[in-house]
């Protein structure tokens, strides 16, 4: 038996300088428990909610996000029709414009044309001169034929309104 007996070193009988993995794994199964325990003390009940009070806040959050998501639907409906108000405006704005120069342009034209009717309405000198030579020439004419009728009773008289004759 010879090879029976194994030799042993002296080094493996000696401690060795590195940590076993068994004192590695019992070193961090402490370290777990240590912080297991600190977690566990921390816990408190007064730290936590009633379940009843975080169910109706939850649903009052819904009820809230829901309200929102019809709010913001509102207020994009809201914005479309001012938007449209807004177009309708504008455009009527454009339109009272337009019918303001078209108002300044019709002023303008009455001013025009009263300036004309007060020139009309004022008598011209020698429009006046010629319609009085004229009345008082037809008067003449008039009072020459009644003449000629009483003196001449078979002679027939005309007077021309074109000529006055």
């Amino acid at each position: 038996m010879r090879g029976g007996f194994r030799t042993r070193y002296r080094e493996e009988e000696e401690e060795s300088a590195f940590v076993s993995m068994t004192d590695m794994t019992v070193s961090f199964l402490f370290i777990i428990i240590l912080l297991l325990a600190y977690f566990a003390q921390q816990y408190s009940e007064k730290d936590t909610v009633p379940r009843p009070i975080h169910e109706e806040v939850i649903r009052e959050r819904n009820d809230a996000q829901q309200e929102i998501v019809r709010l913001r639907a509102m207020i994009a409906a809201h914005e479309a029709t001012i938007a449209s108000l807004r177009d309708e405006v504008n455009n009527k704005q454009a339109k009272i414009e337009q019918l303001q120069t078209e108002i300044a342009r019709l002023d303008a034209e009455i001013k025009e044309l009263r300036e004309a009717l007060e020139k009309l309405k004022k008598v011209d000198p020698l429009e006046a001169y010629l319609a009085t030579s004229a009345i008082e020439r037809r008067r003449i004419l008039e009072t020459l034929r009644d003449q000629l009728k009483i003196d001449f009773p078979d002679l027939e008289v005309v007077l021309s309104e074109e000529t006055d004759a």
